[in-house]
């Protein structure tokens, strides 16, 4: 897998990370229960900690910024 290839598979992932954020509520009553009590945005924040080390320079704003 090429560098460039990387970078947009990173990108995929999160922009789906955004997506499940953006579903939140639906997500965790659906496929996820063991998550209740567990607020979008601290799920966002968590996922932003782990998505920021991801190569490339894409973003999703539905998730807070990376602290890089």
């Amino acid at each position: 897998m090429t560098n460039k290839q990387k970078e947009e598979l990173a990108g995929a992932l999160i922009s789906r990370a955004g997506e499940l954020i953006d579903d939140w509520a639906r997500e965790v009553d659906t496929y996820h229960p063991e998550l209740k009590g567990v607020s979008s945005a601290e799920a966002a924040e968590q996922l932003a900690k782990w998505l920021k080390h991801l190569p490339g320079n894409v973003w999703d704003v539905r998730l807070p910024e990376p602290k890089r």
